[in-house]
């Protein structure tokens, strides 16, 4: 059951090289307790307004968990 887990890759063909910056999504939601994992900013999270801000590397998968209930 993978209701409470959400995989995130961010894709271009950009020469990785050059473009390997990170980049910012705004994940909004409705969990109380959010976790992050395989981001640059790796850990536990309570949204505030119901959104959070993950940095991301190009062509690298994250996976953003609901722990609300754990």
């Amino acid at each position: 059951d993978h209701d409470d887990r959400i995989l995130v890759k961010i894709v271009n063909d950009l020469d990785r090289n050059i473009y390997n910056i990170p980049l910012t999504i705004e994940f909004t939601t409705g969990w109380s307790v959010v976790k992050v994992s395989n981001s640059l900013n790796d850990g536990i999270y309570n949204p505030r307004n119901n959104k959070i801000y993950i940095n991301v590397l190009p062509n690298e998968e994250i996976i953003i968990e609901n722990i609300s209930q754990q």
